[in-house]
């Protein structure tokens, strides 16, 4: 799906969490299956980040959010630094255009 594809991917994550904030919407299981799914899954990581580094950059942003807002209290220290660095990674891309070397 490219760029667009990854686009609408990550703005299911700004109404995950915009629904969340509106209808006291915290199961967690649906940020924890997110997570799993678009970050956990290295391959899918890559993907989106080579598609769309914006797209990636929100989706960390999101979950970021979701957990300071207390959607998503379960979340790890482990979780929330690879959030951290995703973000930081794709805030370089897009703002300065340098790719980080992943392993």
């Amino acid at each position: 799906q490219g760029s667009g594809g990854a686009y609408e991917i990550s703005q299911r994550f700004t109404a995950m969490v915009g629904w969340g904030a509106t209808a006291r919407f915290a199961d967690e299981w649906a940020f924890q299956g997110a997570f799993e799914r678009y970050v956990a899954d290295e391959d899918m990581r890559r993907r989106l980040a080579k598609s769309n580094p914006e797209a990636i950059r929100n989706v960390a942003r999101r979950l970021l959010e979701a957990y300071g807002r207390g959607m998503w209290t379960s979340a790890s220290e482990e979780q929330l630094d690879t959030l951290k660095d995703m973000y930081a990674d794709a805030e370089d891309v897009v703002e300065l255009g340098v790719r980080a070397v992943t392993n």
